[in-house]
């Protein structure tokens, strides 16, 4: 899956955020279509819980290139929630047990 294989750019708009607000966790929904020739359309964010825009900009404009395999008949929508969130300190110590 395209999405998947792209993580680590989603991975790399949140971290520094995440450096300045330990606490930062939230969702970003983003909305976008595929044309005949698997390029990116019609990006948006749809709904972001992360305070500020910074994530949801970045995570919009690595999607906006994306190369995804063309879809067969009609333009595909496609409809993604990325979630963010950091493991409590004490989850991080129990799983060096």
């Amino acid at each position: 899956m395209v999405v998947l294989s792209h993580l680590r750019e989603v991975q790399q708009c949140y971290e520094p955020e995440l450096l300045h607000d330990r606490t930062l966790r939230g969702k970003v929904v983003l909305a976008w279509s595929i044309d005949a020739n698997g390029t990116v359309r019609a990006a948006k964010v749809v709904k972001s819980t992360l305070p500020g825009d910074a994530v949801a900009t970045c995570i919009l404009n690595a999607v906006r290139g994306w190369p995804f395999r063309p879809p067969q008949g009609a333009p595909t929508r496609v409809v993604y929630p990325f979630v963010f969130g950091t493991i409590p300190d004490s989850a991080v110590d129990e799983q060096r047990r």
